[in-house]
């Protein structure tokens, strides 16, 4: 056998071990992306508050006029319902969302947009963007106009609009 055979008889098993370590690493930071997102920054968040602004007006005029204390709605719920109470001494239930437009809409968020958490708590209703399990940012509406109160909260800035807020939580 020549030279030049054994020398490219070597090579094939070597570009083949190191072309599957490189699809190895490529395919893992992918999947480290994908279930570890990168956080959104204030900016980018800011940003998007003001290309969806009237969506998040109108789901939070929605849920403002509900007579439920608490309104939890995710991206995993059955699409149109919201998991409800009226005291923080209730059992919760899950009722149907009365209007088929703010049901789309909230589909829209976390479909198109990426929301995961639409909640109302005291007196904010929460517009998670980002989350894993030790922090969570987004926007809050404030229903009274006054800071929105909840423990969790480390950084809470006015936006443009009266009454939203960036927040970010732990």
């Amino acid at each position: 056998m020549s030279m030049t055979k054994k020398f490219i008889s070597l090579n094939i098993p070597i570009v083949v071990v190191i072309s599957i370590i490189c699809i190895a690493i490529v395919v893992s930071i992918i999947w480290i992306n994908v279930l570890f997102p990168a956080p959104i920054s204030k900016n980018n968040m800011k940003n998007e508050f003001l290309k969806h602004k009237d969506i998040l007006q109108k789901i939070a005029m929605y849920l403002e006029k509900q007579e439920y204390s608490s309104v939890h709605i995710t991206s995993t719920d059955k699409r149109g319902e919201m998991f409800v109470s009226t005291d923080t001494m209730e059992v919760g239930k899950f009722v149907q969302i009365s209007d088929d437009f703010i049901a789309t809409s909230i589909v829209d968020l976390f479909e198109k947009y990426k929301y995961s958490v639409i909640t109302k708590e005291q007196n904010g209703i929460y517009f998670q963007r980002w989350s894993n399990r030790d922090y969570g940012r987004g926007v809050v509406y404030s229903i009274n106009g006054e800071r929105p109160k909840n423990e969790l909260i480390t950084i809470l800035e006015p936006l443009t609009e009266a009454n939203w807020y960036f927040y970010e939580e732990k």
